[in-house]
């Protein structure tokens, strides 16, 4: 099924599962999406249909989607944030690839964070 269907028929399902509060529910949230990365190394074919809120330390809260980059179109993320979410349309969207090896360099994660910070507030 194509992701647009994904999103008129699996969003409120989803959305529940994304923003589950407890510490064991999220435990085991936090298995599948490791268990789902080892799946998408292994095939990339599989989409990743998985969106909710990250709370920070700060306990500002942020939407957040993830999703595969081959197999989702950009109009399905944003009919996701528009209808979902109520959000107007982002100035800035910011796609992360791959995961966090090689930030062990900290001067190669602080600038990572300093030019993020740039293009944020340039926009």
């Amino acid at each position: 099924r194509d992701t647009t269907q994904w999103i008129k028929k699996d969003i409120n399902a989803n959305d529940g599962l994304c923003n589950e509060k407890s510490e064991e529910k999220q435990q085991n949230q936090d298995k599948q999406l490791r268990n789902d990365e080892m799946q998408q190394s292994k095939s990339d074919t599989e989409r990743t249909n998985c969106f909710g809120e990250i709370t920070f330390s700060s306990n500002k809260k942020a939407k957040y989607i993830r999703v595969h980059t081959n197999t989702t179109k950009a109009k399905t993320v944003l009919k996701l944030m528009k209808e979902k979410w109520n959000l107007d349309k982002p100035v800035l969207l910011i796609s992360v690839h791959g995961s966090m090896k090689g930030f062990e360099n900290t001067s190669l994660a602080k600038t990572c964070q300093t030019s993020l910070m740039k293009a944020v507030q340039g926009t």
